[in-house]
């Protein structure tokens, strides 16, 4: 039990340190405690009973509150308790508030098991678009600024700005999970991006569809087997041929390419698999040729120049993901298995297809299907029958 005795400045300053957290009560005012820690830290509290439940609200500390303060605050937090008003839900909410959209970003971040590259475009997106606001608390972040900022960034690029408002509704739903009153209730309770939607206001951003085109590729291949690097020729090689998305070769490790079986493994994936896949015969023959069979496979950033330069050079738009499209198309017109194709680009077949579930294709199956892509991207590139590649059934 709280030793009680009259509380005054020099009672309190001549208390020392006990062994263990002790806690006093003051006779004059029988509500206001005060907690002495082992290391000397004197604190004054209000004991009081919420609904039911004891709590102990802290006041602050010795002697920066004088005791007379002390009396004071004890008096108003047992009033505003007697109206219905909780202290510790106030001040929790009132810390809550404080909170700013960079803390909560961070936060978000941390917990979240997402890939390093995700991270890095989330920080780069809250930057480009809400940058003024980072350093704001998240209160201040109301549906006219969300709107507003979106408009903004959206007539410069609207996939940015569509980008931009999915990552702040993500972060206020993780805010209103994560700081939440004594009660249950959300410091945050209401997303100010919903408001996007229900005022009509999003941008529409159409699925993208652009490929090299069958009467480009002979083209688009001249220009690529002209470069002087050959990592960045393998690699381009590499994209058509596989469907792989650009990440994933410049991640691949030797140790997982296996050119005997014609075969490789990627690790690690947008959709967190591990997959073994066929490597098909035009690749195994360029990388049969590298002298160096250690570390990475493509040890090189992805050359965004030297595509701008293919680009300038063939006249032929096209980014790296262009040429993913351009593999599953050459499966689609030969009227491959569609769960092949699928396989073959690494798609999460979703739980709902139950076909796509059933129809589990072995590495034989997916193998003939990327000989028969190999054929018909060569065939559009007029290497066929020529000194380029043969194709063996």
């Amino acid at each position: 039990m709280a030793e009680k005795f009259v509380f005054t400045q020099q009672k309190i300053a001549d208390l020392t340190a006990p062994k263990k957290r002790t806690y006093f009560r003051d006779i004059r005012e029988p509500n206001l405690g005060m907690s002495v820690t082992p290391a000397g830290t004197k604190s004054f509290f209000v004991a009081a009973t919420i609904n039911g439940s004891g709590h102990r609200i802290t006041l602050g500390k010795f002697p920066a509150l004088s005791v007379f303060v002390a009396r004071q605050k004890t008096r108003e937090t047992l009033v505003k308790i007697a109206q219905g008003i909780n202290p510790v839900t106030e001040k929790k909410r009132a810390r809550a508030l404080t909170v700013t959209l960079e803390n909560v970003l961070n936060d978000y971040l941390e917990s979240k098991t997402l890939k390093p590259v995700t991270k890095l475009e989330y920080v780069r997106v809250m930057n480009e678009t809400f940058r003024d606001y980072l350093g704001k608390p998240l209160s201040k972040i109301t549906e006219t600024v969300v709107r507003k900022k979106y408009l903004e960034r959206g007539k410069r690029s609207p996939a940015r700005a569509v980008l931009a408002r999915r990552v702040v509704s993500a972060l206020f739903n993780f805010a209103r999970a994560r700081y939440k009153l004594p009660d249950g209730g959300s410091c945050f309770p209401t997303n100010p991006t919903g408001a996007i939607a229900d005022l009509g206001l999003e941008f529409k951003i159409p699925r993208r569809n652009r490929v090299v085109s069958p009467d480009q590729m002979a083209v688009w291949w001249e220009a690529v087997q002209a470069l002087k690097n050959g990592i960045q020729r393998d690699l381009y090689e590499f994209l058509l041929f596989t469907g792989t998305r650009i990440s994933e070769p410049l991640n691949l490790d030797w140790r997982d390419v296996d050119l005997r079986r014609k075969t490789f493994i990627l690790r690690d994936t947008k959709n967190g698999s591990t997959v073994e896949m066929p490597l098909p015969q035009i690749v195994a023959a360029t990388l049969r040729k590298r002298k160096q069979k250690t570390g990475r496979v493509f040890p090189i950033a992805a050359p965004y120049s030297t595509t701008r330069r293919i680009r300038q050079r063939t006249n032929i738009e096209f980014a790296f993901h262009d040429l993913r499209r351009v593999f599953a198309t050459a499966g689609h017109r030969l009227d491959i298995n569609f769960y092949s194709v699928k396989r073959l680009l690494n798609h999460t077949i979703p739980r709902s297809d139950a076909m796509g579930c059933y129809d589990v294709p072995d590495l034989d199956r997916l193998r003939a299907a990327s000989r028969k892509i190999e054929t018909e991207l060569l065939r559009q590139m007029g290497c066929l029958g020529g000194n380029v590649v043969h194709i063996n059934g």
